[in-house]
Formats: structure tokens, C-alpha cells, sequence
């Protein structure tokens, strides 16, 4: 179910930039695949790729054993990044009748509160902590390998 939320808080927030249903649509499905196939431009860690990393792998030995640890670290990374996202796209939500992108980064710079920009630092933070702290366990600790190395 947090694969689906991360998703879908993706997808809103790419409906409210688009503000056109169909540009959203389109907008949505170009950031999935390229989320998905960003291998192929040479980004293979798993820290670029939206929604992923880390397996659930359970077995009745252990149940899920040491694997839960980074699926769960993986999912609390993206999880602050949806929510910087969320709160951007609360900022930019249309209200009114305001459909010019530069008008509504205007209207969105003054909406801008101290509170909410708390909050996006906080969330900054946690995402580049939590990062930090993928990128010491996968490439220090352990040895990652790109594709084209094994």
C-alpha cells in the first residue's frame, strides 16, 4: 500500500502543476516511466528510482529477517520526498480562476508562509538524511555494482 500512496502522490502532484487533465495524464505517465527507466541514462542506484529499492523477502525461517530494514528505509526516504511534493503542490493548487503557471508561482511565493517553509526544510532534511544514510549502507558498508560490472 505505500508503493501505491508514493505513487499517487506523484500522480496528484503532477495533475496540480499540469492543471489540464490531459496534460496531467500525460505529465503523470512520463514521470513514471522515467522514474522507472532511468537506468537506462546511466542512474542505477536505487536512490533514483521513485518508489523503489530494497526487497520484502519473507520466509517462514525468519519471516522477513534483515530485509524489512531497508525496504522500510527506502520507503521513509521517499515517503519525506512525497511530502515536499505534497507540499508544493499545496502551494500551487489553482484557486480561483488563475491558470497561468507564472502567475500561479507568484500567487504561490506569497502563500509561502514561515510555518510551511519550516515544514519544507524539515522534510529537506529528513530526505537527504535518510539518503545519507542509504547511500553509507549501499555503496560504504557494501560494495554496489552497476549492470554493467557484474
Amino acid at each position: 500500500m505505500v508503493d501505491v500512496i508514493l505513487l499517487g502522490t506523484l500522480i496528484f502532484v503532477a495533475h496540480i502543476i499540469a492543471n489540464n487533465k490531459f496534460g496531467g495524464h500525460g505529465l503523470a505517465i512520463g514521470l513514471y516511466f522515467l522514474f522507472e527507466y532511468i537506468g537506462l541514462l546511466g542512474l542505477e542506484h536505487p536512490l533514483f528510482k521513485y518508489g523503489k529499492g530494497g526487497s520484502r523477502v519473507y520466509s517462514d525461517m525468519n519471516g522477513f529477517g534483515t530485509f524489512l530494514e531497508k525496504w522500510s528505509a527506502f520507503r521513509i526516504y521517499w515517503g519525506f520526498f512525497a511530502a515536499a511534493l505534497l507540499l508544493v503542490g499545496l502551494l500551487l493548487f489553482p484557486r480561483g480562476s488563475e491558470r497561468n503557471f507564472k502567475k500561479r508561482l507568484l500567487i504561490a511565493r506569497q502563500r509561502f508562509t514561515v510555518p510551511q517553509r519550516m515544514i519544507f526544510i524539515m522534510l529537506l532534511v529528513g530526505f537527504v538524511g535518510m539518503g545519507s544514510y542509504i547511500y553509507y549502507n549501499e555503496n560504504v558498508l557494501n560494495e554496489f555494482k552497476r549492470s554493467k560490472t557484474i
